[in-house]
């Protein structure tokens, strides 16, 4: 005799999948192990009418499972246990009137709950401890043998009496910035310092270990870390208006002979910091003094003027569509760029970005013709010079003025009179229409254009 099922009653609140839908033989989904994969799971089964059992009968209770949702294993019921009672209540819960109020209820809220927008953005949550998954050793590495349950915790070289318990993300978060522990913010300052001198007072960022190099100024790292971590309360914006107002900053980066014999990398700081600028800092600039630079916020990836033949291994399935010369999305800052592992972008390749193939934990700058030639003859620098010689032109109808206001643009300073008289030279060297982005081309080129 085959039994008719009513109503499935679930162990979870709420269950990845409606349990009811197990009722329809044309629905694959329904009460099963998710979301508690790792632990027993229960469900009750009411039936649609009192059921005798005779003496010696038997019931038989045939579970499927018919979709393989994890990929390369089927899900199998491995054993159970099977109660049955015959307390009238579950068959009168079935009709009952306040039970139908309650599930008409909670149907309402489901369908308003729908109607609430979400956010672009999804944040992770840690899972409720009911729903947490247990983690076990394997035995030599086999996932299918678990040995002893292990919990999250804080490798002991890094233990310290005075640092609470770590058991989850919260807690980790709370040890990482515990006064307590000075690594976080000694590491935090070292970074920003390096960003802003070149090299770290630490020079190896990645590396505050036995391998890695000693700090030049101990006493000026744990000064900094520990009023970034106490008195500025963690501000990065105090902390570099700290460190920019400092004479050390302020110093001239003007440099003499003896200074380079003493102390050729500067780790004394004898002098004030000069450093190349990173790759999309180089272009940006180039974007903003030409006056190209579209400053739009956000938004799907762009992509520039390519050298030919970069992208034709990928020509047939990725395209690469440049916008026209004059789409502002053409000129979107270097953050924008569409990157692909496998042929990073050739400009900022040429300075040093990373072609995130793997991890970098710091970037190590070079300097190579192939800079210089860049910034002289690739598409988009010419078409930055061009715009900047149209700034220049404007400006001003005076050669002088035109020389000196894209010298202004360019490097922030007056020219001097030797300056503006090499820039007349190479001005007259070409007609006039193409002296002026002959001249632009130079600023872009200046080596205080592209070191700070």
């Amino acid at each position: 005799r085959v039994v008719s099922l009513a109503r499935v009653f679930h162990d979870e609140p709420a269950p990845l999948q409606d349990p009811q839908a197990s009722l329809d033989p044309k629905s694959n989904q329904g009460f099963g192990a998710y979301s508690r994969i790792h632990y027993p799971r229960s469900a009750a089964l009411v039936l649609k009418e009192p059921l005798e059992v005779p003496t010696g009968a038997r019931i038989r209770v045939t579970l499927k499972h018919r979709v393989y949702l994890l990929g390369a294993f089927s899900l199998v019921t491995r054993r159970g246990h099977l109660a049955v009672s015959s307390d009238p209540q579950f068959q009168a819960l079935l009709d009952s009137q306040p039970m139908q109020k309650k599930r008409k209820r909670l149907a309402n809220f489901k369908l308003a709950r729908k109607e609430i927008k979400s956010v672009n953005t999804p944040v992770l949550r840690e899972r409720p401890a009911h729903l947490a998954r247990p983690t076990h050793v394997f035995t030599r590495g086999l996932f299918l043998t678990k040995a002893e349950q292990v919990e999250a915790g804080v490798p002991a070289s890094l233990k310290s009496g005075e640092l609470p318990p770590v058991s989850n993300r919260l807690a980790l978060a709370d040890w990482l910035v515990s006064p307590a522990n000075p690594l976080t913010a000694r590491v935090a300052v070292n970074r920003f310092w390096a960003r802003l001198f070149g090299v770290g007072i630490v020079e190896t960022e990645e590396d505050f270990g036995s391998s890695g190099e000693r700090p030049s100024h101990p006493m000026l790292l744990d000064h900094l870390a520990t009023k970034f971590q106490g008195e500025l309360n963690w501000s990065v914006k105090q902390l570099l208006r700290e460190i920019v107002l400092s004479r050390t900053y302020r110093q001239s980066s003007v440099t003499t002979a003896e200074m380079l014999e003493a102390d050729p990398d500067n780790r004394l700081f004898k002098r004030g910091p000069s450093q190349r600028l990173s790759a999309e800092i180089i272009r940006d600039q180039a974007l903003a003094v030409s006056g190209l630079l579209n400053g739009e916020m956000f938004g799907s990836p762009v992509q520039p003027p390519l050298p030919a033949g970069v992208w034709q291994p990928f020509a047939a399935n990725d395209k690469w569509p440049v916008p026209e010369p004059g789409d502002p999305q053409r000129y979107r800052r270097s953050v924008y760029t569409y990157v692909k592992r496998s042929i990073p972008y050739p400009m900022h390749a040429t300075f040093d970005q990373p072609s995130r193939e793997f991890c970098v934990p710091r970037r190590l700058r070079s300097n190579t013709p192939l800079q210089a030639l860049e910034l002289l003859n690739s598409e988009a620098f010419a078409e930055c010079a061009e715009a900047l010689a149209g700034r220049m032109r404007q400006h001003s109808e005076t050669l002088d003025e035109q020389l000196t206001h894209g010298f202004l643009l360019t490097v922030l300073r007056p020219p001097a009179p030797t300056e503006i008289e090499i820039l007349r030279e190479l001005h007259e060297q070409l007609p006039a229409e193409r002296g002026l982005v002959a001249v632009a081309t130079a600023l872009l080129n200046l080596d205080e254009f592209v070191t700070k």
